[in-house]
C-alpha cells in the first residue's frame, strides 16, 4: 500500500471512525470497528451484486420471476442495478406480502401474487418462524434444531395456496412464450420443487438464482450438488456461488446462492 493511502486511511479511522477499502473499481467504506466477518459479508454482497449485474447484461432477461420474494428485497436490488423489465413476485406469507404488495404498487411493471410455488397445485400448512429466513413449507432438520434452536422453530402455521409456475405464469403473462425469464428462487428448501413446476417453461429460463443447501436446514432438501445437477440438465450453467449462511463454529457454508445462465 502506498504511504499516502496508509496516511489517508489513518485519518479516516481517527477522524470519522470509518475504513475505506478499494474493491475493483468500487470503494467500500465500513466502520473501523466492524468485525472481520461483517467486513467479509459486505465484500461478498458487493461481489454478488456485481455478478448479478454481469448476468443481466449477458442473459438479457425481460421478466424477473421472483419466487419467495419476502418483502421485495431482490426485486428492488435489481431495479437499482438498472433492470427495467417486467417483475412477477410470489410470496405466501401475509405479513411479508403486505410490504411486498405496497412496494410493487409503486411500480407499473411489478406484480405481486400471494401464493406459494410447487410441483403440484393445492393447499398446505406453511411453518412460520420468528425469523423470516426460517419459515418454510418443510419441517426443519435435526441440524437446524441443534444449531439455531428456538429461533428457527415454527411458532404458528398459515394455510397457503400452492400453484405451479407453468399454470400461473400464462395467466399473468399472456405473452409467456416470448419471455426470457430470470428465475430467482428463495423458498427455504423448496427451490427444486418450485423449479419442477415450470414444466416445459424451463427452457425459457435464461438466468437463475437458487438458494442451494450444503447442509440441510429442512427435511427432504436436496444437497446442492443434486440441485445444481437438476438445473444443469435443462441447459443452465453455473456462473458463480455465494455463501448465504455459515456455521461460524466450523467455518463451513450452510447455504449458497447459485447463479446460473443459459449460454445461447
Amino acid at each position: 500500500m502506498r504511504p499516502w493511502v496508509r496516511a489517508a486511511n489513518a485519518i479516516c479511522r481517527r477522524a470519522f471512525g470509518v475504513e475505506p477499502r478499494r474493491v475493483g473499481r468500487e470503494l467500500l467504506v465500513t466502520r473501523a470497528d466492524v468485525s472481520a466477518s461483517e467486513r467479509r459479508d459486505a465484500l461478498a454482497e458487493l461481489a454478488h451484486e456485481e455478478a448479478i449485474r454481469r448476468l443481466l447484461q449477458a442473459a438479457q432477461p425481460n421478466c424477473l420471476v421472483d419466487v419467495g420474494a419476502n418483502r421485495g428485497q431482490f426485486a428492488s436490488m435489481i431495479r437499482r442495478l438498472g433492470y427495467e423489465g417486467r417483475i412477477v413476485s410470489f410470496e405466501p406469507l401475509p405479513e411479508a406480502f403486505a410490504v411486498l404488495s405496497e412496494a410493487a404498487a409503486a411500480d407499473p411493471e411489478w406484480t405481486a401474487v400471494n401464493v406459494a410455488l410447487g410441483s403440484e397445485e393445492g393447499t398446505a400448512d406453511f411453518n412460520v418462524s420468528p425469523s423470516d429466513m426460517f419459515s418454510s413449507l418443510l419441517p426443519r432438520s435435526d441440524y437446524s434444531r441443534h444449531r439455531f434452536g428456538d429461533k428457527a422453530g415454527a411458532n404458528q402455521t398459515v394455510r397457503v395456496e400452492i400453484r405451479r409456475l407453468d399454470r400461473i405464469l400464462p395467466e399473468l403473462l399472456p405473452d409467456t412464450a416470448e419471455r426470457r425469464f430470470f428465475l430467482k428462487l428463495d423458498t427455504q428448501g423448496y427451490d427444486v420443487t418450485a423449479f419442477r413446476g415450470l414444466g416445459a417453461l424451463q427452457e425459457l429460463v435464461v438466468a437463475l438464482q437458487s438458494e442451494v443447501a450444503v447442509v440441510a436446514l429442512y427435511e427432504g432438501v436436496p444437497h446442492f450438488a443434486e440441485a445444481v445437477r437438476e438445473y444443469e440438465q435443462t441447459g443452465l450453467r453455473i456462473v458463480d456461488l455465494f455463501p448465504v449462511s455459515r456455521d461460524e463454529h466450523d467455518l463451513g457454508a450452510i447455504e449458497l446462492d447459485c447463479l446460473m445462465w443459459r449460454p445461447d
